[in-house]
C-alpha cells in the first residue's frame, strides 16, 4: 500500500518522468489477468517537450488492459485511426473511446492510456477536421470531441465523485481506473491547455471546460487564478449549456463569486442534477463490470 501511494505521488508531481501503477485489484467481473497487473503510464516533465503519441500506443500493452467488453487489444488500433483513418474511421474510433473504453461514464484500466493518447494528439493537425455525427450527413469537430471526452473522464474522478464512491461503501483500491486517471491529470492538463488560445471559439470553450474538471487536482489548483478571468468572461458566457453550467461550477468550487452569473435557485437545481447523475452512475455501476464478450 505503501508503495502505491508513492508511486501515486510521483505521478502527480509535475516534474514526474514516468510513474508505474500496479493494481493486484480489478473491477467486478474483469477476471483474472495476473496478480501482478501492471499500468506503465508516461508523463513527461510538464515544462519539457510533449510526450510521444507513437510510443503511447506501441509500448502500451493493451492485451493486458480492460475496456467494457474484456480485453482492450482492439484500443490500439482504434487510437491509431484518430490520426491516420478516414473520417469514418475516426467517427468510428471516437465511439470506441466512447464506448466501451468509458461505456456509462466508467472507468477501466485501459482508459487512462487511452486519455494519454488523446491528449498527446491534440495539437496534431489531423485532429483538426470533422466527423461524421448523427446521420443525415452532419458533422462535428473531431479535435471538440475528443476535448469534451477528456473532461467527461477528468470528472469522473474530481473530489465529488470520489464523495460519491465512499458514501456508497464503494474502496478506491477496489477501482484502478479512477486512480490511474487521477495520477494523469497533469499530463492530461499539459495537451489541453495548449489549445486555450487557439483562433477557433468552439475549440477554446471545449479545452477551457476540460481544463476546468482536471484543475480539481491538487496539484494544479495554481493554475485556478490564471483561468478564472477566461472561464468567467468567456466559457461562462457561452450559448453551450454543458460548458457554461460547468464554468459556473468551476468557480463556485474555487471560491469565486458567481451570484451574478446564476440566480441561486438555477444553481440548486444545476446541483441537485449534478447529484443525482452522480449517485445514478454509481447506484448503477459502481466500479466498472467487464461485459462478456
Amino acid at each position: 500500500m505503501a508503495a502505491k501511494q508513492e508511486r501515486l505521488q510521483r505521478a502527480n508531481h509535475p516534474n514526474a518522468a514516468s510513474v508505474y501503477q500496479e493494481s493486484g485489484v480489478l473491477p467486478d467481473g474483469a477476471g483474472e489477468i495476473g496478480d501482478n497487473h501492471t499500468l506503465k503510464v508516461a508523463i513527461k516533465d510538464m515544462t519539457g517537450s510533449p510526450f510521444d503519441p507513437l510510443a503511447l500506443i506501441e509500448e502500451t500493452d493493451w492485451a493486458s488492459l480492460e475496456h467494457a467488453l474484456g480485453p482492450a487489444a482492439d484500443t490500439r488500433a482504434a487510437l491509431a485511426d484518430l490520426l491516420n483513418g478516414t473520417p469514418d474511421a475516426q467517427a468510428r474510433a471516437l465511439d470506441h473511446l466512447n464506448d466501451p473504453v468509458h461505456h456509462q461514464n466508467s472507468l477501466y484500466t485501459a482508459t487512462a492510456p487511452a486519455a494519454l493518447y488523446v491528449a498527446a494528439i491534440l495539437s496534431d493537425p489531423r485532429t483538426d477536421t470533422a466527423v461524421p455525427f448523427g446521420g443525415e450527413g452532419r458533422r462535428y469537430p473531431l479535435r471538440q470531441a475528443l476535448l469534451d471526452w477528456l473532461g467527461s473522464v477528468a470528472r469522473e474522478v474530481d473530489k465529488e465523485a470520489e464523495a460519491t464512491l465512499l458514501r456508497l461503501g464503494f474502496s478506491l483500491e477496489d477501482y484502478p481506473g479512477f486512480t490511474e486517471v487521477r495520477a494523469i491529470r497533469p499530463a492530461l492538463f499539459q495537451g489541453v491547455s495548449s489549445l486555450l488560445h487557439g483562433p477557433d471559439p468552439a475549440i477554446r470553450e471545449a479545452a477551457l471546460a476540460a481544463a476546468v474538471r482536471l484543475l480539481d487536482a491538487p496539484e494544479l489548483t495554481h493554475h485556478r487564478a490564471v483561468l478564472a478571468p477566461m472561464v468567467r468572461d468567456f466559457l461562462a458566457a457561452s450559448s453551450n449549456r454543458v460548458y457554461r453550467a460547468t464554468a459556473i461550477d468551476g468557480l463556485d468550487a474555487w471560491g469565486q463569486e458567481t451570484t451574478s452569473l446564476v440566480s441561486p435557485a438555477e444553481k440548486t437545481a444545476r446541483r441537485h442534477r449534478i447529484g443525482q447523475a452522480h449517485a445514478m452512475h454509481v447506484v448503477r455501476s459502481g466500479p466498472p463490470v467487464i461485459v462478456p464478450g
